[in-house]
């Protein structure tokens, strides 16, 4: 008896196994055929479909998410049309805003962050370095028997793409938690007494809106937890320059600190010293779809470049707006003031975090606001006239200022803001203090170049009083009816992906 029962059991534990067996080769063979489809996919597709496709599918899936988040108590409906455009604006970082955000639920507002991580460059660096590691690796395939040399090329250059894949990841992780952290210490100290009444009184918690500035400023993104964005902390420069920090951190600071981290990883790991070597001294013309990763002199220019900008931007502000009633605020120290204009220069630029009405701003500093929006982050002055070589290019050239895709950009804006005039063409007629052609050329370039600023709207200027008429703290764009935030939502996208959509 214990016999049978033993040999039925042995048995029974076979034809498991074989099974098992059976079940795992085929789930082995499935997992990669699917995988084999995937980069094959990859690594023949055109980068712009599948960046399109990226930002399309996590404004879609944004979209879903917010719709199904419970509404804030006592706020009211949100338009599906509103949400829409929300999820898109957070997905491509632009921060354009049809919405106050305080209307916003604290589910809602963890959606949109992570919208806007999946937007930020770090993460689209990352699946630009995953795609070109697909093509790398089918090329590899393909020359794998024919030439041993470019089979040994693309394997250094998957070993440097794994290197920089990992760098960019700890950047982005260690840049975003030390924003998290330095502002929730700062909200906790005795000076930031005032700004934790200010979030007690609008019922948002220190650390929701710690995690949501780090992320949002970061990313460039520029939502602010509070309709007013950062005016109500003007007078906290300690916040305020944090802020700064993360802003430059995410933009212009990304490619040295890159170059540092890579140097460094390949010092302090001796496995990693070839690959870091190969992109340290090829990595700004690798076979990669990668813009961040730049050389020696590049950096040097692009830190030139940028200083000089800004210190345009804040002579023109402070030289226009000094004295008036903008920066008029007894409150205010002359610390505080120049703070704040620092704070405005920088997101005017990148991020579109405001910390004055710009509609109180002088038409010459919103002028240099539209000329700045739709600069390249990256655009930096050559002064030796002559190209960077690691790039490939060719060296004496005449071009001092190094902004690609001049003409191009001018085509789409111009497209744009004409769409956008003949959807809107009624309210130009019936209300043309608003609706005039600065305001959606400031709109449209601001929404181009992904920054978010906005000129809003104002009751008051309405020829035809309407009681019914309130402000709000939300963009221009809020105002429009669905056929222009449409436009606008095709603006966002194409100026997300203007790199591939343009040439020159």
């Amino acid at each position: 008896m214990v016999s049978h029962f033993i040999r039925t059991w042995t048995e029974l534990n076979i034809r498991v196994r074989l099974a098992t067996s059976s079940v795992c080769r085929w789930i082995h063979c499935a997992v990669r055929s699917i995988l084999h489809m995937y980069w094959r996919f990859a690594s023949s597709v055109p980068p712009f479909w599948l960046l399109l496709s990226y930002y399309v599918g996590n404004s879609l899936l944004g979209f879903v998410l917010l719709k199904n988040q419970g509404l804030r108590a006592g706020q009211p409906r949100i338009r599906s049309i509103d949400l829409f455009f929300t999820a898109v604006s957070a997905s491509t970082v632009s921060s354009m805003a049809t919405v106050q955000m305080e209307d916003f639920s604290r589910g809602q507002a963890f959606v949109l962050i992570l919208l806007m991580l999946a937007g930020g460059d770090a993460v689209t660096s990352l699946l630009r370095l995953h795609l070109t590691k697909a093509r790398i690796s089918g090329e590899s395939r393909k020359a794998r028997d024919e030439v041993l040399m470019i089979s040994q090329t693309a394997e250094i250059e998957s070993q440097s793409i794994n290197l920089l894949s990992m760098v960019v990841f700890g950047y982005f992780v260690g840049m975003v938690s030390l924003g998290f952290i330095t502002i929730k210490i700062y909200l906790a100290s005795g000076p930031a007494a005032e700004a934790r009444e200010i979030l007690s009184n609008k019922g948002i918690p220190v650390l929701d809106f710690a995690a949501f500035l780090s992320v949002s400023s970061f990313t460039n993104c520029g939502f602010v937890l509070t309709n007013e964005s950062m005016m109500p902390f003007k007078s906290h420069p300690g916040l305020l320059l944090l802020s700064v920090f993360l802003v430059l951190a995410g933009n212009i600071l990304f490619p040295p600190c890159l170059r540092g981290l890579v140097w460094s990883s390949g010092r302090l790991f001796k496995g990693k010293r070839a690959a870091a070597d190969y992109l340290l001294c090829r990595g700004d013309g690798l076979h990669l779809d990668f813009q961040h990763l730049f050389g020696k002199r590049r950096c040097v220019y692009l830190a030139f470049a940028t200083l000089a900008i800004l210190s345009v931007q804040i002579f023109v502000f402070v030289s226009m707006e000094w004295n008036s009633d903008v920066l008029r605020d007894v409150n205010m120290s002359g610390w505080e003031k120049t703070v704040a204009v620092l704070f405005q220069s920088v997101n005017a630029r990148h991020a579109g975090e405001s910390i004055f009405d710009m509609s109180t701003i002088s038409p010459t500093v919103l002028v240099l606001y539209v000329v700045t929006m739709y600069c390249p982050p990256y655009t930096y002055f050559s002064l030796t006239g002559e190209r960077d070589a690691s790039r490939g290019e060719r060296p004496g050239s005449r071009n001092l200022m190094k902004e690609p895709l001049v003409f191009p950009h001018l085509g789409y804006i111009s497209v744009f803001v004409m769409a956008i005039c003949v959807a809107e063409r009624r309210k130009f007629a019936q209300d043309p203090l608003n609706f005039n052609v600065f305001s959606v050329v400031f709109e449209v370039v601001s929404a181009y170049g992904n920054v978010g600023l906005s000129m809003g709207y104002q009751c008051a200027q309405r020829l035809t009083p309407d009681v019914s008429c309130k402000d709000k703290w939300y963009a221009f764009a809020g105002w429009w009816g669905d056929g222009g935030k449409m436009v606008l939502i095709c603006v966002m996208l194409v100026g997300r992906l203007k790199r591939h959509t343009c040439c020159g």
